[in-house]
């Protein structure tokens, strides 16, 4: 397959990302696969990104600039409405991916029914130097709401004629665009998940809690009447999104702003199992206990072979 006519189009949205991109553009050159062909778009970096992608001097690799940082949203569109592949793979600037990532997926995307034409994969999450492998249950809209565990920025790969139904990513959310991809998606369609690691996520504990209430008030504000009728299922998804910015607000050291949106997810929803809680715990006093935790929690995850929706690939 010709770069002229790739059979699967990577999308990677960067923004200042010097310090990470030539990671991620290498995971993708060393697929087992290379018939792709690759799209940076640069959403108004300020530092060197483009020039450290531009020294690989790839030929599958195009570069799309935007003249000033528009968000991960309009940076993905950009890169959707200039694909040429007939698939479509996301990748973030800051993770990268086994080199059998593409070829793994195609392949069990290949195997899925037609009302399965995206998938996500099991990833390892580091964060520091510290790694948990998740593997995602098969997913359901009303497992969606609860949250989005399935890392979607860099594991997410689908037919991209899926696009004609549930369109672009929306613009107007600064962040959980990719999750609000998801739900637009599984109003219509299932999702799959192939059950072996083949991300790697590197975790950020900074994640600007401003801009995480700004995005957690407009996607509920999007889904308030389905989360309304989905009685308390409804409000325990409304409550988790007010602890995950709470969570946020305890990084920043930002106490009135950790106890409102504490306030606001226990209005909601009282009853959180005490492992949500310990998160909260955990991020107000700086420790990494949780870790521990969250990682029997992972193990206890991992599907057994022939799980129906998953492949052990």
């Amino acid at each position: 397959m010709s770069i002229d006519a790739p059979l699967i189009t990577v999308i990677i949205p960067a923004y200042n990302r010097a310090a990470t991109i030539g990671r991620a553009l290498t995971s993708v050159f060393r697929q087992t696969r290379t018939d792709y062909e690759i799209l940076l778009v640069d959403d108004g970096s300020s530092d060197e990104t483009e020039a450290v992608a531009r020294a690989f001097a790839n030929p599958a690799l195009r570069i799309i600039r935007l003249t000033h940082n528009c968000g991960a949203a309009a940076a993905r569109n950009a890169g959707l409405r200039a694909a040429r592949g007939a698939y479509i793979a996301l990748l973030d600037s800051d993770d990268q991916w086994l080199s059998s990532k593409l070829d793994t997926q195609l392949a069990h995307l290949r195997r899925c029914p037609p009302d399965m034409p995206a998938t996500c994969t099991a990833y390892s999450l580091w964060e520091g130097r510290m790694r948990r492998d998740y593997f995602p249950r098969s997913v359901t809209r009303q497992t969606l709401f609860m949250g989005c565990d399935l890392s979607p920025g860099s594991t997410l790969m689908m037919h991209r004629a899926v696009l004609e139904t549930v369109g672009l990513f929306d613009e107007t959310l600064p962040r959980y665009e990719d999750w609000d991809w998801l739900l637009r998606y599984s109003l219509t369609y299932r999702i799959g998940v192939v059950a072996q690691p083949l991300a790697i996520i590197n975790y950020s504990p900074h994640r600007g809690a401003g801009v995480m209430e700004t995005a957690a008030v407009r996607l509920l504000e999007k889904y308030d009447a389905q989360l309304q009728a989905g009685g308390a299922a409804g409000r325990r998804a409304r409550g988790l999104r007010w602890l995950e910015v709470a969570r946020a607000y305890a990084m920043e050291r930002k106490p009135r702003a950790f106890l409102t949106c504490t306030a606001r997810a226990l209005c909601a929803y009282p009853w959180y199992r005490p492992g949500t809680l310990l998160l909260l715990v955990d991020a107000w006093l700086g420790a990494r206990f949780v870790g521990a935790f969250e990682t029997i929690r992972a193990r206890r995850r991992r599907p057994p072979p022939g799980n129906p929706g998953q492949d052990a690939a």
